[in-house]
């Protein structure tokens, strides 16, 4: 359902904030020599971090991932920058799916989830290229509750395993921070 429902966003350029953060940003269009220094160093604008101008967005996995769609296709096109965003919207319903099954029926777990990719409110975070920081902090962040609230009590090693992933989610976008509160509720 989430990829029918965004399949019209695949031949969409790039649009408002995705010219900063993704075609002028050395980070992520190659004119940064040392692709970790900068994206360590940057914010997700591609602004130093020491910059009085910068936003403070630390979100090097999101820009990690722009940068690897960049080299897919150096033209300048955005149809990998869109197709990459429907699949983690995606991945993100069938996070939801999976947690909802955790304590609702079938139905209504396919229910949650339908409505979770279908709903008008993700369609900023999935047409934007630049949403890509929100889809991945989601996916990321309810992978890791999913396995938290599975496996922390017989496998302690999964406990590492959720923070890994909501770390991730962390390094996608600092909303995701909120996540860690939400698994030990």
């Amino acid at each position: 359902l989430a990829v029918v429902a965004y399949l019209n966003t695949l031949h969409n350029g790039f649009v408002f904030d995705d010219h900063k953060a993704i075609v002028a940003n050395p980070c992520v269009n190659g004119g940064a020599s040392d692709f970790w220094g900068a994206a360590l160093s940057s914010d997700f604008w591609g602004t130093a971090l020491t910059s009085p101008r910068s936003h403070h967005s630390f979100r090097p996995l999101s820009t990690l991932t722009f940068r690897l769609n960049w080299r897919l296709d150096p033209s300048g096109s955005a149809v990998h920058f869109h197709a990459t965003n429907t699949l983690l919207h995606a991945a993100a319903a069938c996070c939801v799916w999976s947690l909802c099954k955790l304590t609702l029926r079938k139905h209504a777990a396919f229910a949650g989830a339908a409505l979770f990719a279908l709903h008008p409110l993700n369609s900023e975070a999935v047409a934007y290229c630049c949403g890509r920081a929100d889809l991945l902090a989601a996916a990321l962040g309810l992978s890791g509750m999913r396995i938290y609230l599975t496996a922390a009590r017989s496998h302690p090693m999964s406990v590492v395993a959720s923070l890994l992933f909501l770390a991730a989610a962390l390094a996608s976008k600092e909303t995701a921070v909120m996540l860690l509160p939400a698994c030990i509720l």
